[in-house]
């Protein structure tokens, strides 16, 4: 009976040895993809992080079941991985301060809430990419912002045609944002819209923690001769209100920048509504006002609906948000 066993032994062992020999002449399933960050334009910097640096990133890979089957962490401008044949997606989350174990799904990579008060320093960026193995061997990924920008270089008054307004001061007291989402999450869609308790500066500006993002206090005396020249960014997540109101009841409504002043011995308001295509107001976009030119009083609150001509006239222009990243050193 021993030596049964040992014969049955010794064929298991050489049945094994044969495989094994065989399987090294298989060929591989297990296929490489170097995926580039921002199409490769990223630079390293130790400089304090801005609007265009990468503090921290990831990078989640997600199968055709939207279950995450791999993720980094990124500290560079490319990364190489190593995946099974099959379709794949890359999602790449910069400065949300993230790890490789937060994500499981797809679901909850895209469903995962920024707070616009955390948006200091580096801004919260995302991107996602489809790709095939063995077919794509580079996949390149552009991070785009959660944040818009919204600029005014430029503030004139022209009261040319009411002499008792050109004869009283006119001082620009402050600008700042108001109806702003509180709120945003990775997707980049139209069908998200934060809780109402979320939304900041509702109708007006109101202190909060997102006030280096949204105010800036100006006190400038401003004259026919001599205009304000100072340019000012705000920053702000993505409104997908199609419509507006000026309701006193707070409902969900068009971001708008407003300039606040007095004329006189008069509080007055010049709010102007931040929107694009659609007549919403997307991520990762620039809202450009070249030049405001005040010509009348305003409205006697900042969002108070402005009846018969408006008070001013602007240039304004919606651009996509581009340049450099610059990727942090980390030590």
């Amino acid at each position: 009976m021993s030596k049964c066993l040992y014969t049955v032994l010794f064929g298991v062992i050489i049945l094994c040895l044969a495989c094994e020999r065989q399987g090294l002449d298989f060929p591989s399933d297990i296929y490489s993809v170097t995926f580039v960050l921002d199409g490769g334009d990223a630079t390293r910097a130790t400089a304090a992080a801005d609007e265009a640096s990468i503090r921290d990133a990831c990078l989640y890979f997600v199968n055709d079941r939207g279950i995450v089957v791999d993720a980094v962490a990124v500290n560079g401008n490319s990364v190489l991985r190593n995946f099974e044949t099959g379709t794949y997606k890359a999602y790449y989350v910069a400065n949300c301060g993230l790890t490789v174990h937060s994500f499981t799904t797809e679901n909850e990579i895209n469903s995962h809430v920024r707070s616009l008060a955390s948006e200091t320093g580096s801004f919260s960026m995302s991107a996602s990419k489809s790709f095939s193995v063995p077919e794509d061997k580079t996949c390149s990924i552009t991070a785009v912002r959660l944040v818009s920008k919204v600029e005014i270089d430029k503030i004139s008054i022209d009261f040319s045609q009411y002499p008792d307004l050109a004869a009283q001061t006119f001082t620009i007291d402050s600008i700042f944002l108001i109806n702003v989402a509180g709120e945003s999450i990775l997707a980049d869609g139209t069908s998200f819209f934060p809780s109402s308790s979320s939304w900041v500066n509702k109708r007006g500006y109101v202190s909060s923690t997102s006030n280096a993002l949204l105010c800036d206090a100006v006190g400038r005396r401003v004259t026919a001769a001599s205009p304000y020249s100072s340019v000012h960014y705000f920053y702000c997540y993505q409104n997908n209100a199609s419509t507006d109101s000026h309701s006193a009841t707070w409902s969900v409504r068009y971001t708008r920048l407003v300039v606040s002043c007095t004329l006189g011995t008069r509080k007055t308001y010049y709010p102007i509504d931040i929107t694009g295509p659609g007549n919403r107001l997307s991520r990762n976009c620039r809202y450009v006002i070249s030049e405001l030119v005040i010509t009348d009083l305003g409205s006697t609150g900042p969002d108070n609906v402005i009846t018969g001509p408006l008070p001013y006239h602007f240039s304004s222009e919606v651009k996509n948000w581009e340049g450099t990243y610059t990727i942090s050193e980390r030590f």
